[in-house]
C-alpha cells in the first residue's frame, strides 16, 4: 500500500487502497470512503490487535490485511455495519496469527524434546532428525511393510503410476492391457494397500 497525505486520528498516515489490476468494480468503495473508514477505525483496531498479539509487526500485518479486506469486500457490508465488521475481521486475523504461532511453538517443543531425549537419530548420518522427518520416515516404513502384502503385479502397477508418474493410458500401453483394466488394477492395488495400512493401525 502506498501512503497518502491524510492522517487518521492516531497520527499515522492513511494507506491508499491497494492497486487492483483491471477495471474497477463500480460497487467497490471509493478512495474517500476507504480513507474515512481508516481514519475512524485504525487506532481502535490497532489497540484491539495489540491486546491479542504480542508482536508489533504482527499487529501491523494484521491491520494491513484488515484494510485490504475492506477494500476488496467492504462494498458487501452496509456502511453502518462496517466498523463492527472491521473489528470481527481483525479478531479473525489475530486468531489466525495466534494459531500459526501456537503450531510453531508445538513443533519447536517437539523438536526440543526429541533432542533432549536423544531420540530421533538418523542411523546413516548419526544426526538428530526434526519431528517431521521422523514422522515421514515412520510413514515410509509403514508403507514399505504394507507393500509386502501386494502381489508383484500390483506392486508393478503402483510403481508405474506413482513412481514413474505414468498416465493410465501409458500403463495400459506398457502392459498391453485395456485402459479399463489398468484403471481397475490400480484401484484394486490402492485398496489393498489401504487395507494393509489400516490393519497395521
Amino acid at each position: 500500500m502506498t501512503e497518502s497525505s491524510q492522517r487518521p486520528d492516531d497520527g499515522s498516515t492513511v494507506p491508499s487502497p491497494p492497486a487492483i489490476e483491471g477495471p474497477r468494480d463500480p460497487r467497490q468503495l471509493s478512495a474517500a470512503e476507504f480513507d474515512e473508514c481508516y481514519r475512524q477505525c485504525a487506532s481502535g483496531l490497532r489497540i484491539a490487535l495489540r491486546m491479542r498479539l504480542k508482536n508489533d509487526l504482527d499487529v501491523e500485518a494484521c491491520l494491513n490485511r484488515v484494510f485490504e479486506k475492506l477494500w476488496l469486500q467492504g462494498h458487501e457490508v452496509a456502511p453502518v455495519a462496517r466498523r463492527s465488521w472491521l473489528f470481527v475481521v481483525a479478531r479473525n486475523e489475530a486468531a489466525l496469527v495466534g494459531r500459526h504461532a501456537a503450531r510453531r511453538s508445538i513443533e519447536r517443543a517437539g523438536n526440543e524434546e526429541l533432542e533432549s531425549s536423544g531420540g530421533g537419530v538418523d542411523p546413516k548420518t548419526e544426526t538428530l532428525m526434526p519431528l517431521d522427518a521422523l514422522l515421514r520416515n515412520e510413514q515410509i516404513e509403514k508403507l514399505r511393510l504394507a507393500g509386502r502384502e501386494l502381489s508383484d503385479q500390483q506392486a508393478e502397477i503402483l510403481r508405474f503410476r506413482f513412481y514413474d508418474d505414468l498416465t493410465f493410458r501409458e500403463i495400459a500401453d506398457r502392459l498391453q492391457i485395456p485402459l479399463g483394466t489398468a484403471l481397475t488394477r490400480v484401484r484394486a492395488a490402492i485398496l489393498k494397500l489401504r487395507k494393509s495400512l489400516d490393519d497395521e493401525g
